[in-house]
């Protein structure tokens, strides 16, 4: 039998995935494993798209990581910092509304007084 890829040379070994003839120097090319250069190609071919594939699947993972990381410091922080918010916004409130009331008398006051013409209290 004769090398499928150098015609001129006697084959040493059968690929153990094709059956095609291989001489010395094509099983020396695959560390003597007994598959051909052609089969070794296809098999570093489908490998290569399966550690991309890996590739693609640890970058979503990581993308996701972050999403994750950044919502978990949102609530961390978002939710404590509404919190405070909203309880300073009820007390500035109450002294806004209590200054109003306080307004609303002084007016009262003096326009009755205004309108009576008597003096201000």
């Amino acid at each position: 039998m004769k090398c499928f890829i150098h015609s001129n040379e006697e084959a040493v070994a059968a690929c153990k995935k094709c059956g095609k003839g291989m001489c010395a120097n094509c099983s020396a090319y695959s560390d003597h494993s007994g598959i051909c250069p052609e089969c070794r190609r296809e098999d570093f071919i489908r490998e290569r798209e399966d550690c991309e594939m890996q590739a693609r699947d640890y970058k979503k993972g990581m993308v996701w990581n972050i999403v994750w990381c950044v919502l978990l410091c949102w609530t961390v922080i978002a939710i404590p910092w509404n919190l405070i918010s909203f309880f300073m916004r009820k007390s500035k409130r109450a002294k806004v509304l209590s200054r109003i009331n306080f307004l609303t008398e002084e007016i009262t006051k003096l326009t009755k007084a205004l309108n009576t013409g008597s003096a201000i209290i």
